[in-house]
């Protein structure tokens, strides 16, 4: 969505995902280029590597659905598996907004490195930047609901790695299937 938002990418979110990828009749599954942000959606192969170096044991795996509906929650847990003080409250937690701007113009000129930001880096205390930058995300980025054909293509693309990330974190992603 990065990409989108920023302007880069000038397709359709469903092309974006798309591009490059091709059936392969012989192995009967997908062929997804390196470059492709569809690998970015392969947990298990990622955290295979994680669990290998450090051991599964040593990591404490969050999910971002989690932290949004219940962030105080998930930092409460995350704070008792560091063995830190669980009465800690965080001045903020939250998550970035994507969307595609409803102006791209005035996204720039908000958000590109330029006078307002250097002077809103410089005078406004961190907190206040994030609270900031969050409500003027509300209220520029337009937030696109993922079509049908695209969350059955996505399921199609990842049903064997949501069974493998399963057993792999011993959790029900039923939501994800």
């Amino acid at each position: 969505m990065y990409y989108v938002r920023d302007g880069r990418v000038k397709v359709s979110f469903n092309d974006f995902l798309q591009t490059g990828l091709f059936w392969d009749n012989v192995n009967k599954k997908w062929n997804i280029p390196s470059e492709s942000r569809l690998n970015k959606g392969f947990y298990s192969k990622l955290l295979e590597s994680w669990f290998y170096f450090f051991g599964k044991e040593k990591l404490k795996i969050i999910f971002f659905d989690q932290l949004v509906h219940n962030p105080m929650q998930v930092c409460k847990e995350l704070y008792s598996w560091l063995e830190i003080d669980t009465e800690y409250k965080p001045s903020n937690i939250h998550s970035q907004r994507s969307g595609k701007p409803r102006s791209a113009k005035l996204y720039n000129i908000l958000f590109k490195n330029n006078f307002l930001i250097n002077f809103a880096r410089n005078k406004l205390p961190r907190t206040m930047r994030v609270l900031l930058r969050d409500y003027i995300n509300i209220i520029l980025l337009k937030r696109n609901k993922l079509d049908n054909n695209t969350k059955i293509f996505l399921k199609k693309i990842y049903h064997n790695e949501i069974i493998q990330l399963e057993k792999m974190i011993n959790k029900d992603l039923t939501s994800w299937k």
